[in-house]
């Protein structure tokens, strides 16, 4: 079973405004919302979840195949959550040692 990163994006409808878990934010303009998940969409990010925190804020979580190719890129930007991902005790690993 492969690894995921993942990402949270929180939206505020009332505010018109959104930010991620890597650092991004920006203000939603008319149908901008489907522009966004378009982008995440062309970045490789699913989405795997939508909550709703109130009435007019969400929180969408998103992942993709977590790859060394990207590990690699983020450690090189000094990513520090690239740098504590998930790389022991994952599922197919048992029975190594």
């Amino acid at each position: 079973m492969g690894q995921w990163e993942y990402l949270e994006v929180l939206l505020d409808l009332a505010k018109k405004t959104w930010r991620d878990s890597e650092g991004r934010r920006g203000k939603l303009r008319k149908s901008s919302v489907a522009l966004a998940l378009n982008e995440l969409g062309l970045e490789g990010w699913e989405l795997a979840a939508a909550l709703t925190e109130n009435g007019s804020a969400h929180r969408l979580l998103f992942k993709r195949p977590w790859t060394p190719e990207r590990q690699d890129a983020a450690a090189a930007d000094g990513d520090r959550d690239a740098q504590s991902a998930p790389d022991e005790g994952t599922a197919g690993d048992e029975g190594k040692g």
